[in-house]
């Protein structure tokens, strides 16, 4: 009778074929890079400077915002990670912006030799992808943010990503740096609509998402009506308003954008809510999110197809 193994034999934790793999999961990946791709992930994030310099309205300093193409290249990022866990499947952080490139339909795909380190979705494996992709988006996408910085909206989604919790998945993916600026406006508005809705049936939960989202003014939702009436000396640099709290007052000041618009002009408006205050608005949006509202909100849809074109 044949003896058996003198040492233990393990089994590859990774797949030994791609046709082992779901077809979800080769989807993500390049089955002919020379038939399929259009061009590499990094030529393409290069194609405009990752981050600008825009001038507010009432503010003296300049405010820094995400490129087009900087700001969907990140979306895009997000978006292939979170389906790649979501079909059980990890990298183990072991990939690089190089790793990637763009179909002819602007669709985000992996090389194809990634294939061969995918491993079963355990342990840390979710937070050491999230890293690496967090990696990316700060050094390749956003080149450290040259010498200007990182949009502030964009940095919280990268800690987000290296403090990677699971319960953060729909955070990360549905994040407010992701939106232009005109969604980001109304999205603010649907927000502020909601919490309305909850100072009503919940005054607790309301009381806890004020705590998270207020700017150093204590009253700030009767500062925001009074600020309506505002209008656009709100927005006027004078020393009697202070900049401070108005950051707070933003969700409510968004409903008055038609008639801001009318005076400013809309490209001006449209970023007025997401560069003078990203930090409030992404301490709004987490807040939403660990009571367990964002995701109930209609604004929210788990079908992006994110396609990076040129112009």
């Amino acid at each position: 009778m044949a003896n058996g193994p003198t040492t233990t034999q393990i089994l590859p934790i990774g797949p030994t074929a791609t046709q082992i793999l779901p077809g979800a999961i080769r989807e993500l990946f390049f089955s002919d890079s020379e038939m399929e791709k259009r061009e590499k992930m990094l030529s393409f994030v290069a194609s405009e400077v990752p981050v600008m310099e825009i001038a507010v309205p009432g503010y003296i300093r300049k405010r820094i915002k995400s490129s087009d193409p900087a700001r969907h290249t990140t979306t895009a990022i997000v978006i292939w990670l979170c389906d790649l866990h979501k079909h059980g499947w990890t990298l183990n952080g072991k990939f690089d912006a190089s790793d990637f490139g763009i179909t002819h339909l602007g669709i985000l795909k992996g090389e194809k030799h990634l294939m061969n380190k995918l491993k079963r979705l355990g342990g840390r494996m979710r937070w050491k992808d999230m890293e690496a992709g967090a990696d990316m988006i700060k050094h390749a996408v956003y080149s450290d943010g040259l010498l200007v910085g990182l949009p502030a909206d964009t940095e919280d989604l990268i800690l987000l990503m290296r403090n990677f919790k699971r319960k953060n998945y729909f955070l990360i993916r549905f994040h407010i740096c992701h939106d232009n600026e005109v969604k980001k406006s109304y999205l603010f508005v649907l927000m502020y609509n909601r919490l309305m809705v909850i100072q009503v049936i919940d005054k607790v939960k309301y009381g806890r998402i004020i705590n998270k989202i207020r700017c150093g003014s204590k009253n700030w939702i009767s500062r925001a009506n009074e600020n309506l009436n505002h209008r656009q000396d709100h927005f006027a640099k004078d020393d009697s308003i202070d900049i401070g709290s108005w950051q707070a007052d933003l969700p409510v000041a968004t409903a008055e954008s038609a008639q801001l618009a009318a005076v400013f002009g809309a490209d001006q408006v449209e970023h007025m809510y997401s560069i003078i205050a990203p930090k409030m608005l992404c301490r709004f949006q987490k807040a939403m999110h660990k009571e367990g509202e964002l995701s109930k909100m209609t604004w929210y849809e788990d079908c992006w197809v994110v396609r990076l074109l040129r112009e």
